[in-house]
């Protein structure tokens, strides 16, 4: 009868509670027992329990004979493995029950589902861990003030980001003082005050002055804290942001910058979107070509201002560069993903029917997946330099009629390598390929043996004296000609005053000479004809 009333009692238990003979087998179980095991429709009674769960481990087993034959009570919390693979986390306390004084009959193993509980305390720990690690790889510290004791706490990053020792301790004041005195020292004062006295929440930027003298940038932010209807403590964070804010000065500083160049009156720069429209048209441009932007951005393209020939030229040129068919080839739509940096001369065709001459760089533009969205091209004003390249090109072509025409040439030899430079009248008098790379000892072969002992002589004056005499000598050409010149030369010098270059001309004097020997014989044979007559 008392194991009758005990299985009753259990039955009708509001737990999880079993009754269990010496062989682990069921005598009794509360239908919460059943409905937490998922035993439903299943007569259980008298069946071994390890039969029923064959997933229960070895430990468990071992812990249950402890229990039967020392009659010891255990009290846990483990986690229960399903055999389909789910994890059931349990609170359970396992007593023995007496069939008389002394005599061991069984177990009661009474069980409490903790799995949410549980779950959600793995959750919890789990998130209070991350944030652990988030605030650490973000910076971030906590920071408390007690209205009532007045006391400050500081977290662990906090005393890191003041640069303090592990067991500082500060006061109010003393936590405001790390602030810089003229604008971030007074600011947080002031909200502090607001947020103890008026409930008023801030989130600011401050410039602070660690421990260690170093410098950096915190973000503060605090709210009031109320407990039972009452101002109770500051609670807050604070967070090292002196890279982002170095980050942002230097965005910032190079924005400016690019700012100035884009806005420059002296470089023209316009930028077209991927239709080929103009999009930007800086002040530069305006200047250049005489449209205002207003006129341009959004409204025009820039072949308005091209001549055709060019930008077929243009577009040829690309196609070929990025191997894709020169038939109705278009930049904007053939070429998606190239990055595109074209250099070139350009005749723009200002407004007012006038041209002008540009150096011009037209560079693709991409967007954060690296497709081509538009050009930006850059345009500098060249026209007077090409006017001064045409002089000088004009200027040189005068000289080489010159030079042909007296035989003259000009030259220069480098006194460090002894490399040379000539004129092409040069590479004609001595009968030479203008393309031959030129060194002093080109030269010194092709002069006359017994001269070249004056030649040596006059190079080693100019680094002594820093002068050289002009001085006539015979050469050989190529063909074995043999040419009287005329060499005059200065001597440039470094900043030392030292002489690192001759620069000088080369005439070939040879039909000179052989007018003069011809004028000397008819005046001796004057001369001796007169003394005949005489």
């Amino acid at each position: 009868m008392k194991i009758l009333y005990h299985e009753i009692f259990i039955e009708q238990a509001p737990t999880a509670i079993a009754m269990f003979d010496k062989n682990m087998c069921y005598i009794a179980a509360s239908n919460c027992w059943i409905k937490d095991y998922k035993l439903q429709g299943i007569e259980i009674v008298g069946q071994c329990h390890y039969d029923l769960f064959p997933e229960i481990n070895q430990d468990s087993k071992d812990l249950h004979q402890q229990c039967l034959e020392k009659a010891i009570d255990v009290y846990d919390e483990a986690p229960f493995k399903r055999e389909d693979g789910t994890v059931q986390w349990l609170y359970w306390d396992i007593s023995p029950w007496y069939i008389s004084k002394g005599k061991v009959g069984g177990l009661f193993i009474h069980t409490i589902d903790v799995t949410h509980h549980k779950e959600s305390e793995i959750k919890k720990a789990r998130t209070e861990d991350i944030f652990t690690q988030t605030k650490e790889v973000a910076k971030m510290g906590t920071w408390e003030i007690n209205l009532a004791t007045k006391k400050v706490y500081w977290s662990k990053i906090t005393r890191e980001i003041h640069e303090v020792p592990e067991g500082y301790k500060p006061n109010l004041d003393k936590a405001i003082d790390f602030f810089e005195e003229k604008t971030s020292r007074p600011k947080l004062r002031s909200c502090v005050e607001d947020t103890i006295e008026k409930g008023i929440p801030f989130d600011f930027d401050f410039e602070l002055i660690t421990a260690k003298n170093n410098i950096r940038w915190v973000r503060v932010i605090g709210k009031i804290e109320i407990i039972d209807g009452k101002y109770s403590n500051v609670i807050g964070l604070v967070q090292d942001i002196s890279d982002v804010t170095f980050y942002k000065t230097q965005l910032s500083k190079a924005h400016a910058q690019l700012k100035a160049i884009y806005n420059s009156e002296s470089i023209s720069i316009f930028s077209t979107d991927s239709t080929g429209y103009i999009n930007h048209f800086n002040k530069g441009a305006e200047k250049l070509l005489g449209y205002s932007a207003e006129e341009m951005e959004g409204k025009k393209d820039p072949t308005c201002f091209l001549y055709p020939d060019q930008v077929s030229k243009f577009r040829e040129d690309l196609a070929t560069t990025h191997g894709k068919n020169p038939d109705n080839f278009s930049h904007y739509e053939d070429l998606p993903v190239e990055n595109v940096n074209d250099t070139r001369e350009w005749t723009y065709i200002r407004k007012d029917g006038s041209t002008v001459t540009v150096q011009c760089t037209v560079s693709s533009v991409k967007n954060e997946l690296g497709k081509n969205i538009g050009f930006i091209v850059v345009s500098t004003d060249i026209s007077e330099l090409k006017k001064y390249q045409n002089e000088l090109v004009a200027k040189n072509e005068l000289l080489n009629f010159a030079e042909q025409m007296t035989l003259m040439g000009h030259w220069q030899l480098n006194l460090n390598d002894y490399i040379a430079k000539w004129s092409k009248s040069l590479y004609t008098i001595v009968d030479m390929d203008e393309t031959a790379q030129i060194k002093f000892s080109t030269f010194f072969d092709l002069v006359h043996p017994e001269d070249q002992p004056i030649i040596t002589e006059r190079i080693e004056r100019a680094l002594e004296e820093k002068t050289f005499d002009s001085v006539t000598i015979r050469m050989f050409t190529t063909k074995g000609k043999i040419r009287n010149v005329q060499i005059a030369s200065v001597v440039l010098m470094d900043d030392l005053d030292v002489p690192v270059q001759l620069m000088g001309t080369a005439q070939d004097v040879t039909e000179l000479k052989m007018a003069e020997k011809k004028i000397k014989r008819s005046f001796r044979i004057s001369s001796r004809c007169y003394h005949n007559h005489k």
